[in-house]
């Protein structure tokens, strides 16, 4: 699925790989053992929310400098609604795999029928992710908001068939 294979390459180069070398910018240039906390902590609040897995908590400050252990600077409450898509679409690929494990070389009405509400749970799930994705930047106006939508819409096939988002004017 061209949408997952996107946003496995956003995860890994734009978040996982860029926040990395940062991280080891950052460690190569401290010069105390607390700045390395420090900017360890950052490395690993950045991805949290570049990851979508927590939300980003901008009230967050450092309070122990002298302490080997921070709290990530995410809201640890709930995860995001972005991550709750994802894991919802990366779902239903599973499913649809084990599914269409059990076909046949030729489909039959069944499977044709089973397919039609893959590619409808698909699309619903795929548009649900957009929406959230852009209101989400309209809010927030992250770069890496900017770079996911990019490259989920790269062709931009979702653009034009959800003509009521704007992705191409993002």
């Amino acid at each position: 699925m061209f949408l997952v294979n996107n946003l496995q390459y956003y995860l890994q180069v734009d978040v996982i790989e860029a926040q990395f070398s940062v991280l080891l910018k950052a460690v190569e240039n401290a010069n105390e053992f607390e700045d390395i906390i420090k900017v360890h902590h950052e490395f690993i609040s950045n991805l949290l929310a570049k990851t979508f897995v927590l939300k980003p908590d901008e009230e967050h400050t450092y309070k122990h400098k002298h302490r080997l252990y921070q709290e990530p600077a995410v809201q640890c409450d709930e995860p995001s609604k972005v991550y709750s898509v994802i894991m919802s679409l990366l779902e239903l690929c599973d499913e649809f795999c084990l599914v269409a494990g059990t076909w046949g070389t030729e489909l039959t009405e069944p499977d044709f029928e089973d397919l039609e509400i893959f590619q409808k749970r698909s699309d619903n799930i795929i548009e649900t992710l957009l929406f959230i994705l852009y209101k989400f930047h309209e809010k927030v106006n992250g770069e890496h908001l900017l770079q996911l939508l990019s490259q989920l819409d790269f062709n931009s096939y979702f653009s034009k068939k959800m003509s009521d988002l704007n992705l191409m004017d993002v």
